[in-house]
């Protein structure tokens, strides 16, 4: 049995990243293209928009840097969200991620989503792939709050208030460093979910207490969960 197989099956709570390990939130709509809308609102209000900040297609940089600027966060906040939603409509699925979050309450453990993305566009695409029933907490982004998201371990620990369950059952699968942060620093171990190039040692060096690869990464998990059902 892997080391990830091993971690899961031992879990009794499974935190999941969105943008990632459940789909590709960015598919269809290019993140850039938000991000240049969160930078027009910036724009608009007379703010000079960093070097660094003009470069990055993440919008939740964009995001950060807003937050320099607090009248303006509910601003870009609002055209984030609407990004967001608009892109869950065209996200690519992770394979297997759908039946793994069936399997893991099939299982009897508890499953929450810890995303750094909106609550309420997790739900939109939860409700269109059929999953939103398996899921028994979304902690999303905290609104008007970026300093907030992970590697904060705010929505972590806000799951697994809202759970009822202690760190030390659960495991959060995740595709960043900064999932792998929140982990260590919430006391939960942790599945590095390491679907680009050079990602497995990144997470390895932050301190995953394991590692599973793409595309087979989320198709292990459920092997795993499904021999333990036998």
């Amino acid at each position: 049995m892997s080391r990830a197989s091993e971690v899961v099956r031992q879990a009794d709570t499974v935190l999941l990243d969105f943008d990632g390990p459940v789909c590709s939130v960015f598919a269809g709509l290019p993140d850039t293209e938000v991000a240049n809308r969160l930078r027009k609102v910036l724009r608009d209000k007379g703010v000079n928009v960093s070097d660094d900040v003009e470069g990055t297609n993440d919008p939740m940089a964009v995001l950060e840097f807003a937050a320099g600027q607090l009248e303006l966060v509910p601003d870009v906040e609002d055209v984030l969200i609407a990004g967001e939603r608009q892109a869950v409509l065209s996200a690519e699925p992770t394979p297997f991620a759908t039946d793994f979050m069936a399997a893991v309450r099939a299982s009897g453990k508890r499953l929450a989503i810890v995303s750094n993305n909106s609550a309420s566009a997790i739900r939109d695409y939860l409700t269109i792939v059929g999953a939103v029933t398996h899921v028994e907490f979304i902690a999303g982004r905290a609104y008007g709050r970026p300093d907030l998201m992970k590697p904060h371990v705010f929505p972590v620990r806000e799951a697994l208030r809202a759970l009822g369950m202690p760190a030390g059952t659960a495991v959060l699968i995740g595709d960043s460093v900064s999932d792998i942060e929140v982990s260590n620093r919430a006391g939960v171990a942790s599945i590095g979910y390491a679907n680009k190039p050079g990602k497995a040692e990144r997470l390895h060096a932050a301190g995953a207490t394991a590692i599973v690869g793409d595309p087979s990464g989320m198709l292990t998990l459920l092997t795993a969960l499904s021999d333990s059902a036998r």
